[in-house]
């Protein structure tokens, strides 16, 4: 065969990149091998395609199509996950988890079809299944759960893990003041889920908070803290009887640094809970009087309850046994129950699997601590269902199948969320 002169000019030039990159080849397989000899080092001439390797995709975040409360459910309870899924789902499966091994079988309840997404939605309710243990939901082309508990005394662990945070932090001075007054409401309320360790028949939570106290006292800021006066009132109000000379020691304390935050008066939430603790500890009628000038506001004010003091306040002042303004005691009362209802009507919104509406984490806790003060005032089965709900949300039943407890949200909510849980389930 003939080559054009073109042809061979185009051949040759070829024929020397070859031989150019032969040969620096070589050189780099030389110099590699100087660079082993040099620094005994066998890997030392290892060298990478890209020193920086180019990423230019993103990891999708996968979660399960299968939500349900991955801290567990109660053996007795109610136990219902959620599904998701781009086509009608039928049926479902609860797997032990330890042996793989089918354990209950179910059909997929109240199926919906959102019309903008395309998305099913459906409960898978496996109540009826009391076995304790570990366990997963699957289903058909869906998928599965996380892996979670059935165990009877749930809310009792939750909750004993929730105090031992707290009486760390307590020991560690972390504690926010209102966590400990929330944490002391929740023993004066709930005084059965308190434990005795040491059997010196006086409630640990009250020692372990003493000894907090002590520690606040030398800190100078105690002075003028309007809110750890209306914790020393309270602490007195519930711990006398198990040493009354303490008890009127805090009580005085309180009495002195409320006096002295109110040099320059003013009216707000803390101020509000420190009267109602000191009134009700010491029936002062200076108290009593300052608390009526929160009446007007308290009465035709409808955001108060935002503000957990006022909340916790309006509670003492409607429990105390000293002597009230009747009109006001109705009205705060009146207000707490209403908000108990206006919570049951709006909650399933709040906690839809799929498509909740609400603010956050923040803004459910706040509901749960106004719903557990409705719940003291008339213990309601409706009640205490919601507060399950609440929960179950909180702690993985949502669309992104998030736990948030323990590290999100507000830990006064979550003391009075699983404070109430814990006590009503170990009263059934």
């Amino acid at each position: 065969m003939k080559w054009h002169k073109g042809q061979k000019k185009i051949a040759y030039l070829l024929l020397l990149c070859f031989i150019a990159s032969v040969f620096a080849g070589c050189g780099e397989k030389q110099e590699a091998v100087e660079t082993v000899k040099k620094t005994n080092q066998p890997y030392a001439a290892v060298v990478s395609m890209e020193e920086t390797p180019i990423v230019d995709y993103v990891v999708p975040q996968l979660t399960p199509n299968v939500l349900i409360n991955r801290c567990g459910y109660r053996t007795g309870g109610e136990k219902v996950a959620a599904v998701k899924a781009s086509r009608n789902p039928e049926y479902f499966r609860l797997v032990d988890a330890e042996t793989d091994a089918v354990v209950y079988r179910g059909r997929f309840e109240k199926v919906i079809c959102d019309e903008e997404t395309g998305i099913y939605v459906g409960n898978a309710d496996f109540s009826q299944y009391v076995t304790s243990g570990s366990y997963y939901l699957e289903t058909d082309y869906i998928g599965r759960s996380h892996t979670f508990t059935i165990e009877d005394n749930l809310y009792d662990r939750l909750f004993e893990e929730l105090y031992s945070s707290l009486v760390t932090d307590c020991k560690e001075m972390k504690i926010s003041t209102l966590e400990s007054v929330t944490l002391l409401m929740a023993y004066e309320w709930y005084p059965e889920i308190f434990a005795d360790a040491d059997k010196d028949e006086v409630p640990d939570v009250l020692a372990v908070l003493r000894q907090w106290i002590s520690r606040k006292l030398e800190e100078k800021a105690s002075e003028e803290d309007v809110l750890f006066s209306a914790f020393l009132a309270k602490y007195s109000y519930v711990s006398q009887k198990y040493d009354k000379s303490y008890a009127t020691d805090c009580l005085r304390q309180a009495t002195a640094i409320y006096d002295k935050s109110q040099k320059n008066i003013h009216k707000d939430a803390q101020s509000f809970l420190a009267l109602t603790e000191l009134y009700r500890a010491t029936g002062t009628y200076a108290y009593r009087k300052q608390i009526l000038d929160y009446k007007d506001y308290l009465e035709n004010g409808g955001s108060f309850f935002e503000e957990q003091e006022y909340l916790f306040g309006a509670m003492t002042y409607v429990v105390t046994r000293q002597k009230v303004d009747v009109d006001l005691c109705e009205s705060l009362m009146s207000k707490v129950m209403g908000r108990g209802e206006e919570i049951s009507e709006i909650y399933m919104d709040m906690v839809n699997a799929t498509n909740a509406k609400n603010n956050g984490c923040d803004d459910i806790l706040k509901k749960a601590s106004q719903l557990s003060c409705a719940n003291y005032v008339l213990n309601n089965y409706k009640y205490n269902r919601i507060m399950e709900e609440l929960a179950d949300y909180l702690m993985g039943k949502n669309v992104k199948s998030v736990c948030f407890y323990p590290d999100e949200g507000i830990r006064t909510g979550y003391i009075c969320l699983l404070a109430q849980l814990a006590a009503v389930h170990k009263a059934s």
